[in-house]
């Protein structure tokens, strides 16, 4: 299990440098590590090692699925997340997706402060929860706020899930 462990503390740290240097969570760094954890989860583990890894990395790439097909997010931090689910198992993965959405929120809030946007965000977002709602929950395309996200906040969310996973191994 050490192997999993320095593993997956040489991806974060090579995924964060790369993710705040170049914007990119390279496959060249991903595939690798994808393929020594199956080595590794095979040589520990059997099928039923096989299996272990196959499901955490279902499990990573599923929980960020929808934030890529939404834009929310790029195809690289998909995959890092699915590389944790791989290495380190379902439930860890899972809890690393929640405290990765939490840290992703602390620092997209900070940025809008800094910006001083938070106030407007917040205006926004209360206006879309209001219409709708009081459309019965139908409105699904809200025109007025496609022009205004085009100067939305923007950073590498990479980062989030590397602080997110460090957080989660330090409270497992």
């Amino acid at each position: 299990m050490i192997w999993m462990d320095i593993l997956l503390f040489i991806l974060l740290i090579t995924c964060g440098y790369t993710d705040l240097r170049y914007q990119r969570v390279p496959n060249i760094v991903l595939l690798p590590a994808a393929l020594l954890s199956l080595i590794l989860h095979l040589w520990q583990g059997g099928i039923e090692g096989f299996f272990s890894w196959s499901k955490g990395l279902g499990v990573g790439v599923a929980l960020f699925l929808l934030p890529f097909l939404w834009g929310g997010i790029g195809a690289g931090d998909v995959k890092l997340l699915g590389v944790i689910g791989a290495l380190k198992g379902t439930t860890f993965v899972f809890y690393s997706f929640l405290a990765t959405a939490f840290i992703g929120g602390l620092i997209s809030v900070g940025i809008l402060l800094y910006q001083g946007k938070l106030t407007q965000t917040f205006k926004q977002i209360g206006m879309s929860l209001k219409i709708f709602f009081y459309s019965r929950l139908s409105v699904w395309n809200m025109p007025g706020l496609d022009e205004e996200s085009k100067s939305s906040v923007v950073f590498p969310y990479g980062i989030a899930i590397v602080l997110g996973t460090i957080m989660t191994y330090w409270v497992m």
